[in-house]
Order: C-alpha cells, then sequence, then structure tokens
C-alpha cells in the first residue's frame, strides 16, 4: 500500500506541477472525467452490472462471503505469490505501461496512452481512496476500516482496461493480471470478496468510460506550407 500511496502523490504532483494547465483543466474537464462512469452508456452498464453483483454478494454474505474468505484466509492457495499481487496492485503496472510509452513507445500513439493511463488510473484511484473513508468498513484482518472497495483491485482493473481497449492482444493477459491481485488480496486476508468486485467494476467503469471520453481531446491539423500540407497532431492535455 505504500508504493501506491507513493504514485498516487506523485499523479497529483504531476497534475499540479503547471499552475496553468491545472487551473484550465480543473475549470473545464476535471469534473466530466471524474463523473465519467456515471454519464457515459458504457460505463453506467459496467456500474450496473458490477454493483448489482456486489449487492447480491452482500445479501447472501453468510452462504457467499464468509466461506470464500474463510476458505481463501484459511488454504491461501496463493502462497508466496500473493507478494506478487500486492506489488502488481501498487499501480507499477500502471507507471510501467506510461514509462514504456514515454521512452519506447510509437510516436502517433505514445502521448495520448500516457494521457489515458494517468486518467484512468488517477480517476479510479481517487475514487477508492474517498468510497473507503466514506463507507468506512474494517478488514477481514480487522488492521483498519479500508476495506471497501479494494484499492489495489480498483487500480489493477484499471490497468488491464486500458491495456484491453489500446492492445486487443494483451487483453486475456492483462485481466487475467487484475485477476490475480484481487484473489491475492483475498488470500492475504485484507478484502472480502465485494471489496474485489466492486473495486474491480470501478477501475474497468473509468477504463471504458474515459476511453469513450477522450477522442476529442486529440485532433489533426492540415497546415499549409509552400509545398503542401503539413498534417499537425496535436494533444490537448
Amino acid at each position: 500500500m505504500f508504493l501506491s500511496r507513493i504514485f498516487f502523490y506523485f499523479l497529483i504532483i504531476l497534475l499540479f506541477s503547471n499552475i496553468t494547465f491545472a487551473q484550465d483543466y480543473l475549470n473545464n474537464d476535471f469534473k466530466n472525467d471524474w463523473s465519467a462512469p456515471l454519464t457515459i452508456p458504457v460505463g453506467q452498464n459496467i456500474l450496473l452490472w458490477g454493483g448489482s453483483a456486489t449487492s447480491l454478494l452482500i445479501l447472501t454474505r453468510n452462504e457467499t462471503i464468509l466461506p470464500f474468505q474463510e476458505y481463501m484466509s484459511e488454504q491461501e492457495p496463493l502462497g508466496e505469490l500473493s507478494k506478487y499481487g500486492d506489488l502488481a496492485g501498487q499501480m507499477i503496472p500502471n507507471f510501467s505501461y506510461m514509462f514504456y510509452q514515454w521512452k519506447w513507445g510509437e510516436q502517433v500513439h505514445a502521448h495520448r496512452r500516457i494521457k489515458y493511463m494517468f486518467k484512468v488510473s488517477f480517476f479510479a484511484g481517487m475514487t477508492t481512496f474517498f468510497l473507503k473513508r466514506l463507507i468506512n468498513e474494517r478488514r477481514p484482518h480487522k488492521g483498519d476500516r479500508n476495506s471497501f472497495p479494494s484499492g489495489h483491485t480498483t487500480t489493477a482493473f484499471a490497468f488491464a482496461s486500458a491495456v484491453s481497449i489500446e492492445h486487443k492482444n494483451w487483453r486475456i493477459p492483462a485481466y487475467a493480471l487484475a485477476s490475480f491481485v484481487g484473489l491475492s488480496r483475498i488470500n492475504d486476508n485484507a478484502h472480502y470478496l465485494h471489496d474485489v468486485v466492486m473495486g474491480a467494476t470501478i477501475g474497468t467503469a473509468y477504463g471504458f468510460a474515459l476511453a469513450e471520453n477522450s477522442d476529442s481531446n486529440d485532433q489533426f491539423f492540415a497546415i499549409p506550407n509552400k509545398n503542401g500540407l503539413d498534417l499537425r497532431y496535436v494533444l490537448l492535455f
């Protein structure tokens, strides 16, 4: 959890490092991006189905959540592998993806993909951060009251949904990694099943909703010159 907090603070610093940009973004697009899953149909559908699944689990807590929690925490089927799930849920894949795009990504797509992954990770993580403190549910291991929803799972599925949209050939590995992160949190007795399901829902909803929300910000312009036309790509961030 320490690494995810460091990265979350890094995102905030990066966002507000340019005061002019920050003021313009807060005045115009911040609210639209944060509320995208509530206003864009694909996000609404994901929230509806994921929220319904979460509610069903809560209503059948004694028959579903508690027996599964007891089995996973006692048997620990992931064993030592769960520590890698913990790390993968601390935004390391998200950050690695942005770094890769910055360093080696295709020039025509890299900036847009960095912006997209940045927004998905930031808004999904921030939403979960506030929900944890609002709902105040105690973890299975009784350590604190930040159980619902799972932050690790949220950021893992934010990563997976963004990758699945940008790189369809990597869809299965990305969702497999995200699912492994969610199971590792139950395996370590840090979250209940419904925490993980809701975290997956939030991360996926932001991934798909912000993909729908991003196209209008990327524009091509044709600029006349003495030899004809220059095509310029402008990323409005």
